[in-house]
């Protein structure tokens, strides 16, 4: 868990179980009754590019898994999407519902920028926010902050909260000296192959789930653990003319190692912060 206690198998499956409706699978490992609804592509709608691929994987003794959320291990199986009649449902569609825009206690805020956090002492206080309004304060009794791998660690940096070695050479009071906000960035390095498909190996007509198989598989390779491998195998490599005449296998590293930064190179919150993956500076990925 890497010292995040409370963020278990275990401890976090029952939210994933809440915030799911899945309309193929029960029991233990899916929920019935979440906001989010949750579909997989029929075999029977698989392309003949998606088919020849199952097809080779059966010959090298990678075989098809029907719940790729259930048991873990090698295999392949279809993708689960966040799917409502062929189009995904992303968490503001589910969640943000005519109802729920409606209540008096919610304020939904677009085209809005959050500089930074406020603070009484070393006691958060709300946050600071800008738009083409212009710059507006507003106070809470708790702040949840949620923006992100990249953007979280910058708001706490530009706050005052994080190396001080690093965020008072940019004029920044610090809050809290703590060295491991915008450190231990990680990510799946990915290489993408592409194809051109014949006519009658593209994605079928009136199927619009693009990402339609995914793999998973063990490297062998010296402290790695199993399973620490995968693919995925898409129909339609892009919206455009061409791109509905490719297939793509993206092949990535599922147990990364290689770990990089999220570090400011300013104290305004319009100056993007500098991401630095650091791929494959672990031997064991760059080997993989």
């Amino acid at each position: 868990s890497s010292g995040a206690t409370g963020w278990g198998w275990e401890d976090v499956l029952p939210y994933f179980r809440r915030l799911e409706c899945d309309l193929d699978f029960g029991g233990e490992f899916h929920g019935t009754n979440g906001p989010l609804p949750i579909k997989r592509v029929r075999q029977s709608d698989w392309s003949g590019f998606i088919r020849a691929i199952s097809d080779a994987y059966d010959a090298l003794g990678l075989h098809f898994r029907p719940d790729f959320n259930g048991a873990f291990g090698d295999g392949y199986s279809v993708v689960p999407l966040t799917s409502r009649n062929g189009h995904r449902v992303s968490s503001a569609m589910a969640y943000l519902s005519e109802t729920v825009r409606s209540r008096r206690n919610l304020t939904i805020l677009s085209e809005t920028t959050v500089a930074r956090l406020t603070f009484l002492g070393t006691t958060v206080t709300g946050v600071e926010t800008e738009n083409k309004s212009g710059v507006q304060s507003y106070s809470a009794s708790c702040v949840i902050l949620c923006a992100g791998a990249l953007h979280s660690p910058a708001i706490l940096m530009r706050s005052g909260i994080g190396p001080a070695k690093e965020l008072v050479q940019f004029g920044i009071p610090i809050v809290a000296d703590l060295k491991g906000v915008g450190q231990n960035l990680q990510e799946h390095p990915t290489i993408c192959v592409s194809a051109y498909l014949k006519p009658a190996d593209r994605l079928s007509p009136g199927v619009s789930e693009y990402i339609q198989m995914h793999a998973r598989y063990s490297s062998g390779y010296e402290g790695c653990p199993s399973t620490d491998m995968a693919i995925s195998t898409v129909a339609k490599s892009s919206w455009h003319p061409l791109g509905r005449r490719l297939g793509t296998l993206a092949v990535w590293v599922n147990r990364s190692y290689s770990t990089g930064t999220v570090a400011l190179k300013g104290s305004s919150h319009k100056i993007e912060p500098e991401v630095d993956f650091n791929w494959l500076s672990d031997k064991r990925d760059a080997e993989r």
